[in-house]
């Protein structure tokens, strides 16, 4: 699909350009397209002793959209989990657009505007108390739709596990120190990106891998796009470190 193809060339373009930011950093010459249904094709999802394919089992991180991984069936999933048990990083994305949240930001952006201006005039008291609740209840809606997101996610990755939640990373969390340090993520194409993490599994709410691509039809500032893929160099750095530091502890095969 289209858009299938423009997400693999953002993602290239930021392999590319990780190379040259951070060239420590072991990057694979192709990014690889993973087309799960088929690699897991005809695989019984109860046989826990089933090793993963070796695509997935050398795979450091592995990227979905939040549309694409809630397509997947039982046996995906449950191979899914194992990916995350062997140390690797699954990275969700859920682009602005197909949760609605530009519409919802620019609502809010306007009702914040709208009663900025009003501050401090006795006037029109009574019409910035309205914006203000107005507002209130936007940012509820939208931390209602965030909430649905993270929750569809994980119990459709899993549903036997209905407590588990997703975490803004803290200031200690390696997405946030190294190599680059992120007190706040960074704002793109003027929607604000939100971050979640549990173990190795990191959902985005935004447009990350969009705004690693530096096309002209997104008009993104360069500082906005080198901000975009440092953030995107700690994820490959966390993924890299999560992954090898777990199989380091795993016991020596038998034999």
């Amino acid at each position: 699909a289209a858009e299938d193809a423009r997400k693999h060339d953002s993602l290239q373009a930021f392999s590319e350009a990780a190379s040259a930011l951070y060239p420590t950093l072991s990057m694979a010459g192709e990014v690889a397209a993973i087309n799960l249904t088929q690699l897991l094709a005809g695989v019984a999802a109860a046989d826990s002793s089933e090793r993963l394919p070796s695509e997935l089992a050398e795979c450091d991180l592995l990227y979905l959209t939040h549309r694409q991984s809630l397509s997947l069936d039982a046996t995906a999933t449950a191979y899914l989990r194992r990916y995350l048990e062997q140390g690797s990083v699954l990275f969700v994305e859920l682009p602005s657009r197909d949760g609605n949240f530009e519409e919802v930001n620019a609502v809010v952006r306007e009702l914040a505007v709208a009663a900025d201006d009003l501050q401090g005039s006795q006037r029109f008291a009574d019409l910035r108390s309205q914006l203000e609740s107005e507002l209130a209840a936007v940012n509820r809606n939208l931390e209602d739709r965030l909430a649905n997101a993270q929750r569809s996610l994980l119990t459709h990755l899993f549903p036997s596990h209905p407590s588990l939640t997703l975490q803004d990373p803290d200031d200690e969390h390696p997405l946030r120190r190294a190599p680059f340090a992120f007190s706040q993520w960074p704002s793109l194409q003027g929607e604000p990106l939100r971050l979640f993490a549990s173990a190795g599994l990191v959902l985005a709410l935004g447009d990350l891998s969009h705004s690693w691509s530096a096309r002209r039809e997104l008009n993104l500032p360069r500082d906005r796009v080198r901000a975009a893929q440092e953030l995107g160099i700690n994820l490959l750095q966390f993924a890299w470190h999560r992954h090898h530091r777990t199989q380091m502890q795993q016991p020596p095969p038998p034999s």
